[in-house]
């Protein structure tokens, strides 16, 4: 980790400036998201509408008045912030994901058809 992103991690994001369509000018902080995010971040992630208004803490009506080039801007900020993270917590949610599997393998091949069936 670079010194800056040690510097960005310890802010819990960045400050950038966003243009927005009518031409004014804001700033907005792009944030590092914490844990009890990655599951809001997991279900946006085919939706960079929702990824922008997440990592900002804007509506939905905030973003639509960006321009394009500073909703862009802060897609790329954010997956550069939230990368490394999220990768790490998608990992061990897989590890969590394939002990509960092996788990319950031994219950599935005790249980017979009967018993497992909703309808007994």
């Amino acid at each position: 980790m670079t010194d800056l992103e040690k510097a960005e991690a310890l802010a819990g994001g960045v400050e950038i400036t966003v243009i927005k369509r009518d031409k004014s000018t804001e700033q907005v902080k792009v944030k590092q998201l914490p844990v009890s995010q990655m599951s809001k971040y997991v279900l946006a992630l085919q939706d960079e509408e929702k990824i922008v208004a997440l990592v900002t803490g804007k509506d939905a009506k905030w973003v639509e008045s960006l321009s394009n080039e500073s909703f862009e801007r802060i897609v790329e900020e954010g997956d550069r912030l939230n990368e490394y993270f999220f990768g790490r917590w998608l990992t061990r949610r897989r590890k969590v994901a394939e002990k509960i599997a092996i788990n319950e393998q031994p219950a599935l091949l005790t249980t017979s058809p009967s018993s497992a069936s909703p309808l007994g």
